[in-house]
């Protein structure tokens, strides 16, 4: 299984209102949490945590970002 998840080193965090630990609310009112290597640890170290590996999405319509920092998580099922 592959998930893919925000990471701590994006642009966006930190901005907005803090909700608690790596969570803030973005300007549209959606939370959004973000990862470091502890917490993706915690997180998916139960479901078979093969490996984790930070990437740099492009993004196409922003004048301000070329990319957007994400984590890529692999786990192996049972």
């Amino acid at each position: 299984m592959v998930f893919v998840t925000l990471s701590a080193n994006d642009y966006q965090y930190g901005k907005g209102k803090e909700i608690s630990q790596n969570r803030f609310l973005s300007k549209h009112n959606v939370e959004l949490y973000f990862h470091n290597t502890t917490t993706i640890d915690e997180e998916f170290g139960e479901f078979g945590l093969i490996g984790a590996k930070e990437i740099l999405e492009p993004i196409k319509k922003s004048k301000s970002n070329t990319h957007q920092t994400l984590w890529m998580v692999t786990c192996k099922k049972g």
